[in-house]
């Protein structure tokens, strides 16, 4: 069982690392003894008193060109920081908020900006951004479970920016824009039912890309459009949907079947129609033609048929005895005034 360390009890220290004296840590004792020290030989040595005040001015103005030297040198180097300090680069697309002390003074535009040591400069982004919503709880008019995935494409107007950030702040996402979205939906889905939701997609964005522009118009952020990427349902509620839409679509194809069906018997009536006027058409027009062949027909036709039946050099015809000639005498004698033998 581990025990955690009483407050104040002594711990192992651990062993600092021996400091040795460098040639830049000079403090006032080393000044004094370089520049003191060489002053002095000549006194100590041969009690050349000139030579030692000699030496002593020199190392003074010595150290004081040094001093000189290492003061400008971090009067410059203490601008340069603040300079450096004092410049921002705001990227294209953005707005620079100023800050002041933690408050909020005013705005700049995109490039390199300068301000004093004492502001600075935060970006804001003034481009097209963009919102994905994976799955948005929602419900249909009879309470079913919708869920919705979309997309809320919008921008921040660049005037008014300082105002948003001041008044809201930069998560002004998370806290005007998501709630709204997630409520219109909500607000929107509920006035269809269930299977009414699908075909009215389009109207229902447009419903809630209305609703939320009218409630960020006032923070001015401007809502571009409103994407729905996808509607779904429960998986039991779906799966019965698929039920009912394959019945429906097997009625619709029983349906169909009858009407081809009917279509292929009026067909086969119209069919046997037009067969028994044509035969009736055909019969009348055979009748009226025996008719008129029947009053054609003479004796005098008959006989005329009855020679051409005749071979051309016949002069001779047995016939039974007791029967007459069917035919007359001028028909079978011979033409061209010959004597008749």
């Amino acid at each position: 069982m581990c025990q955690s360390p009483q407050r104040g009890a002594p711990g192992p220290r651990a062993a600092l690392p021996r400091r040795h004296p460098s040639p830049g840590q000079a403090g006032p004792v080393e000044l004094a003894v370089f520049v003191v020290v060489p002053a002095l030989l000549p006194l100590v040595f041969g009690g050349q008193f000139r030579a030692a005040g000699v030496t002593l001015l020199a190392n003074l103005v010595f150290v004081g060109l040094v001093a000189l030297v290492v003061l400008v040198l971090l009067v410059a180097f203490n601008a340069l920081f603040v300079v450096w300090n004092a410049t921002y680069q705001v990227p294209a697309g953005h707005v620079g908020i100023i800050y002041r002390f933690g408050a909020i003074v005013g705005q700049t535009g995109e490039g390199l900006q300068i301000v004093p040591p004492w502001e600075s400069v935060v970006a804001a982004s003034i481009q097209e951004q963009s919102r994905y919503y994976k799955e948005l709880d929602s419900f249909s008019k009879e309470t079913q479970n919708v869920y919705v995935a979309a997309t809320v494409n919008f921008h921040v107007s660049p005037g008014k920016i300082q105002d948003l950030y001041r008044s809201v702040g930069p998560n002004y996402a998370n806290i005007l824009i998501d709630p709204r979205v997630y409520q219109d939906f909500k607000d929107a889905t509920v006035q269809y039912s269930s299977v009414e939701i699908a075909p009215h997609r389009d109207d229902i964005r447009r419903s809630v890309r209305q609703r939320i522009t009218d409630e960020l118009r006032a923070h001015s952020i401007i809502v571009d459009d409103v994407l729905l990427q996808n509607i779904r349902f429960d998986q039991k509620f779906e799966a019965s949907i698929e039920n009912k839409q394959v019945q429906s679509q097997n009625a619709l194809a029983a349906a169909e079947q009858v009407k081809v069906k009917h279509q292929e018997a009026l067909q086969k009536v119209e069919t046997a129609k037009g067969d028994a006027e044509a035969a009736l058409i055909k019969a009348q027009k055979e009748a009226q033609a025996n008719d008129v062949l029947t009053r054609s027909i003479t004796p005098q036709l008959i006989k005329y048929l009855t020679v051409q039946k005749l071979a051309p050099d016949v002069r001779v015809m047995m016939v039974p005895t007791g029967n007459q000639f069917i035919l007359g005498s001028d028909l079978i004698a011979p033409h061209g005034g010959g004597n008749g033998k």
